[in-house]
């Protein structure tokens, strides 16, 4: 695609998005990388976590599924971080505001994390003037993206007094002291805690489950995703249902119809 192609996309998205999208609560953009259009089809259906994954390959941050399919164009600078600047630049230039809601992109580490460290940093610090900057789990103040680190994270010894990050650990890890001033969110997979896949009813049992974990998750101050769901409405409307802040999804334009389709039955 030619620059000046590029300049007009970015453009016309950032009208379209700007005039268009409203942010939708709750819903997380699953591998959002394996979408036709990574990041944008994400933000035009109005989500606002977005998760890529990456590989450390030659020095690169590579977004990628697994470490057999990488592509070295396909950089979390370019992908993601690049193109977030370009749009709110444009968005500012053609008078569209919106300081209330940040985007948040977890970025889910597969190489080591200690290894990935001084090159993630280095390029948080080039985009700096979009994030949000923490002191462990204090925002600083408000930016426009928050960055919030998945995987294998590098280890908290290695942590700079601000970092532009803060982590997303697994549930069974919420009362480690060590990694709690640094976590915001907890993420587990589905099936590490319930077996009900959105056919027929939710037991009482599992139920009573799914609102001790929150409930012991938000008493921290944290927030909860479920990763590896059956991706449907029935598991979708139980997890709001239940107060769960990040739904996870693939499906994000069925997402999006089932969420502003559960807020006009509510009115």
């Amino acid at each position: 695609m030619s620059a000046k192609k590029l300049i007009f996309f970015f453009f016309a998205f950032a009208l379209t998005f700007s005039a268009i999208a409203q942010p939708i609560a709750h819903g997380h953009a699953h591998n959002d990388y394996l979408h036709e259009k990574p990041l944008f089809d994400a933000l035009v259906n109005g989500f606002t976590s977005i998760e890529a994954d990456i590989f450390l390959h030659k020095k690169q941050l590579i977004v990628s599924h697994t470490a057999k399919q990488l592509d070295t164009k396909k950089t979390l600078e370019e992908l993601y971080l690049r193109p977030i600047d370009s749009l709110i630049q444009l968005n500012r230039a053609n008078g569209y505001t919106s300081d209330s809601t940040s985007v948040i992109l977890m970025i889910d580490i597969k190489s080591s994390g200690d290894d990935v460290y001084s090159y993630l940093n280095e390029l948080l610090h080039k985009y700096k003037h979009l994030l949000t900057p923490y002191h462990k789990t204090k925002a600083l103040h408000w930016a426009p993206v928050q960055i919030l680190l998945s995987g294998n994270k590098p280890n908290v010894k290695m942590l700079e007094d601000t970092t532009y990050f803060t982590f997303d650990e697994d549930i069974d890890y919420r009362n480690d002291a060590s990694i709690l001033p640094y976590t915001t969110r907890f993420s587990s997979a589905w099936g590490n805690y319930f077996k009900w896949k959105g056919k027929g009813k939710m037991s009482k049992q599992e139920e009573e489950l799914l609102k001790s974990l929150v409930t012991q998750v938000h008493r921290l101050k944290k927030e909860i995703r479920f990763y590896h769901i059956p991706d449907n409405a029935a598991v979708w409307e139980v997890l709001l249902k239940n107060n769960v802040d990040w739904v996870n999804t693939d499906n994000l334009i069925l997402y999006r119809q089932f969420y502003l389709d559960s807020i006009q039955k509510k009115q």
